[in-house]
């Protein structure tokens, strides 16, 4: 199969640079890589710590974009006002442990983007963000163990 192969080629390292896209502004999705890679021979636990790091630098340039400015990228990415002022709201509110939500789908970036913009200090984003995308890939490996121990 063509996606064994260029896992297989990539490992770890497509891993990453797929992960970090998938958590910057360019809509992606890395999950199908972190699901296929433990039956392929990769250990779980390495695949979770790549994909969380991946995320991670993904999500930094989120957080760039909120600091470097809501206008700029509002009117730079065509995205809604109304979307980054409701995440700013949400991140006014609950402060960095929205953080711990950056991992999902849909709401994750904009948190990220939304701390920047309130310009959180780096190492308190890093360290609430690699939590907030790290459970998820606990969480995915963990189902997918779950299921293919049905199987062995």
């Amino acid at each position: 199969m063509i996606t064994d192969q260029l896992i297989l080629q990539f490992g770890y390292l497509g891993l990453f640079i797929v992960s970090a896209i998938a958590a910057s502004i360019i809509p992606f999705s890395n999950e199908i890589l972190v699901v296929a890679m433990p039956p392929l021979g990769f250990t779980p636990w390495i695949v979770g710590l790549v994909a969380t790091f991946g995320n991670l630098v993904g999500a930094l340039t989120m957080y760039w974009l909120g600091f470097k400015g809501v206008d700029y990228v509002v009117e730079r990415y065509k995205i809604k006002k109304e979307r980054i002022e409701k995440a700013e709201n949400w991140f006014q509110r609950w402060g960095a442990s929205s953080l711990l939500l950056a991992g999902l789908p849909i709401i994750g970036d904009p948190i990220c983007l939304a701390a920047g913009a309130v310009h959180m200090r780096m190492p308190k984003f890093l360290a609430w963000t690699f939590v907030g995308k790290g459970w998820r890939y606990i969480l995915i490996l963990g189902a997918v163990e779950w299921i293919w121990s049905f199987f062995s």
